[in-house]
């Protein structure tokens, strides 16, 4: 920031809002001030990648052409209630997961859903109709294929699927307007 600070200060401001009042007042600037939360009821504007999906799903109709699926393998025992718990939270941490975007005179609005149970689970150890890893992998494809609803969310659902007591597959499904790639490694590493 081009300004000199002498070292006693730094101990004496030990936070960043400290050191920042700090060198605004040696540049002589003006502070700004803080950032706030907006109301939840004003208008939210979409990102242009936003506006160019949702244009895309109305020209296309419903598809799963813009979800992001993936499949995870789990191995050991699972705590179902720690994972849905987790999920929740991960829910609750992540405004972009209660994100839909309804339509409102005709122009596309960003609206926030409260939190939500995004984990939904299947055991499959007693399943008699076929091999539990023959419907895993019919589940999965399943859940990649169901479409999102736009406008009404969620848009992230999670699916564990138990084959025996040392076996998981956990589905995950986001839609790319509310996520991306890089997103998507915080999510699946916060989920961890």
């Amino acid at each position: 920031f081009g300004v000199d600070l002498p070292l006693r200060l730094i101990f004496e401001e030990p936070t960043v809002v400290g050191l920042a009042a700090l060198i605004v007042r040696e540049r002589g600037g003006e502070q700004l001030p803080p950032l706030t939360a907006s109301p939840a009821d004003d208008a939210i504007f979409l990102s242009f990648g936003q506006q160019r999906l949702l244009f895309l799903e109305q020209l296309e109709g419903p598809s799963a052409t813009y979800s992001m699926p993936a499949t995870f393998i789990l191995k050991g025992e699972v705590d179902v209630e720690a994972l849905r718990s987790a999920s929740r939270e991960l829910v609750e941490r992540h405004v972009t997961l209660r994100s839909c975007f309804p339509s409102s005179k005709g122009e596309p609005r960003l609206k926030l859903l409260d939190t939500y149970e995004p984990l939904s689970m299947t055991d499959l150890e007693r399943s008699r109709l076929t091999s539990p890893s023959d419907e895993a992998k019919r589940l999965s494809l399943a859940h990649a294929a169901q479409p999102f609803d736009l406008a009404n969310g969620p848009l992230f659902r999670l699916h564990l699927l138990r084959l025996d007591s040392q076996t998981h597959w956990l589905l995950f499904n986001i839609h790319h307007i509310v996520s991306d790639g890089w997103s998507l490694g915080v999510l699946v590493r916060e989920l961890g």
